[in-house]
């Protein structure tokens, strides 16, 4: 998709070599498609995104993006052609533009992205401009795309856009913090070395602490417009790059700060401005030569793109050897110790799990997620009241957990204690905002095992009424 995109934006009429977008020869234009698709490929910086299944969407939503992109530039460069291609793949465009918006909500940007790119390739005025409004206008409903999922209630992916309780960072901190975390991203995609999945990072509270950034990238945004006449996708993949990182890196605080999948879809624009500019140089510094030299500079950094993509990959391979790496690199950081914690329990190594949550809880004393499951270790090696005691600091900790209450009921009533398992199954239910069948099938089989028949019938009734297909809750009522 990179590939076919940057063909197509050598093909538009304004950006042809020697002409007022092109600042390349012909002979390397050739292979400016190819070399920025596998950039693009090869950098390990994308490898969370590819291989955190969690975060597969941002590659999907980026191959929408991407397509909807390209259909709308081969809709411009085809409106002469025969029959009704032109019309065919605009639709194909708004479809896919859809299609990026529901998949994630940084395709949100796809409409201004169109009008950039018309601006740039094909109406580089604005006269030319407004004679292409009822095309671009088409576009304008991708932008409603979100605001009617959020009416619905539809997508968790929304939800990450609000402000988190927990998030000690306002819109305006958020923000700041953000002018460092970009500059990182551009280090990193230059020299990607220290890349990490769940970075420690430093929030931005004084001037002088986000203020060199700043003026970073407002030079990177003037560079930009200084290379509009020089060197037209350059300019472009500059201004894409702000664009499509705007969303996650701007106003709207989000539970985290830096997430390396985020600049999956902005490194596209990243790419092509480098190597236009690189190429740009060849051109002008070896003339006839230039082929040859930018097939070589290709060769060399892919291959060690390329190379650090399978060195990224192989620390992905196992969960140990990620959060292992977090921790190396974010050690003051609890989210690490605790998943590789959770990565020692999925390979039943319970000695080196309880080592990390022991860790976690060294680090925070109130860890309910510490806390929690070294209770559920101390229950399988079979220390009971080592077990209880560990989940009732938990319980204690985190007073308002009705889930933490159901834990405890388990606990009692794998272990046989029916009436202590009953108590807290119903303290949990007593919290509850909505029907959890779970809780209540759990108190009324400890109600049971109890002795307590008639309990366990009310219980058991209203489960019949609420899920009158269940068999084993009519069963239940029957015994």
């Amino acid at each position: 998709m990179v590939y076919w995109l940057c063909g197509l934006l050598l093909l538009a009429p304004n950006c042809l070599p020697g002409e007022s977008g092109g600042a390349f020869p012909q002979s390397l234009a050739k292979i400016f498609p190819l070399f920025v698709a596998l950039l693009f490929v090869a950098h390990p910086i994308q490898t969370e995104s590819v291989t955190y299944l969690w975060q597969r969407n941002t590659s999907l939503a980026a191959m929408f993006y991407l397509l909807s992109m390209a259909l709308y530039m081969k809709s411009a460069l085809t409106r002469d052609g025969p029959g009704r291609r032109s019309t065919c793949f605009l639709a194909g465009a708004l479809l896919f533009g859809f299609a990026a918006t529901i998949t994630k909500q940084i395709a949100v940007t796809l409409p201004v992205a169109i009008v950039l790119m018309e601006y740039f390739f094909i109406s580089p005025s604005i006269e030319k401009l407004k004679s292409k409004i009822i095309r671009l206008s088409l576009f304008i409903p991708v932008l409603l795309v979100i605001p009617a999922m959020t009416a619905l209630g539809l997508g968790n992916e929304l939800t990450d856009m609000a402000v988190r309780q927990d998030n000690v960072l306002g819109p305006f901190e958020y923000l700041s913090t953000q002018f460092n975390v970009i500059v990182m991203y551009i280090k990193l995609l230059f020299i990607p070395v220290g890349l990490n999945l769940d970075y420690d990072y430093p929030a931005a509270l004084s001037f002088s602490d986000w203020f060199l950034s700043f003026t970073i990238l407002i030079a990177l945004v003037g560079l930009s417009f200084w290379l509009f006449k020089r060197d037209r996708i350059a300019s472009f993949g500059i201004l894409f790059f702000f664009l499509s990182i705007c969303v996650e890196s701007s106003f709207f605080p989000l539970e985290d700060i830096v997430f390396e999948h985020r600049t999956y879809l902005p490194s596209v624009g990243f790419f092509m401005a480098v190597t236009a500019i690189l190429f740009g140089l060849i051109g002008r510094i070896q003339g006839a030569h230039a082929l040859k030299v930018a097939a070589f500079a290709l060769v060399v950094w892919v291959s060690a793109l390329a190379v650090m993509t399978m060195e990224r990959n192989a620390i992905w391979s196992r969960d140990v050897l990620l959060w292992r790496d977090v921790i190396q690199k974010s050690p003051k950081k609890i989210r690490g110790y605790l998943n590789l914690g959770y990565a020692y329990m999925a390979e039943k190594n319970y000695k080196e799990a309880e080592v990390w949550f022991g860790k976690s809880l060294e680090m925070d004393n109130h860890s309910t997620d510490a806390l929690y499951n070294l209770s559920e270790i101390y229950d399988k090696r079979g220390e009971l009241e080592k077990a209880i005691n560990t989940m009732h600091k938990a319980v204690k900790a985190k007073p308002g957990s009705n889930s933490l209450k159901y834990a405890l009921g388990n606990l009692y009533f794998r272990n046989g204690i029916y009436s202590k398992a009953a108590k807290y199954y119903r303290m949990g239910l007593a919290l509850e905002t909505e029907f959890n069948e779970d809780a209540l099938h759990g108190f009324g089989s400890a109600l049971a095992m109890n002795d307590r028949t008639d309990d366990a019938i009310k219980v058991y009734k209203l489960l019949v009424r609420q899920r009158p297909g269940n068999r084993l809750y009519s069963a239940n009522l029957e015994a």
